[in-house]
């Protein structure tokens, strides 16, 4: 008797585990080209360079 309590029950079919695991990996997976492209902007957002050069024009 104490084999059965002690045994846990079968975790779900490795097929069904497999769906919401691979479901988990694509957001993080878009969420890091997103965050790419913010870091791309951060360059070519040189905004702050032209409007340095409007104080000294002053």
């Amino acid at each position: 008797v104490t084999t059965a309590p002690m045994a846990p029950p079968p975790p779900p079919p490795p097929e069904l585990q497999d769906t919401p695991t691979p479901a988990p990996p694509p957001p993080p997976s878009t969420a890091t080209p997103g965050a790419q492209e913010s870091t791309a902007s951060g360059p070519p957002k040189q905004a702050d360079q032209p409007g340095s050069h409007t104080q000294p024009s002053s």
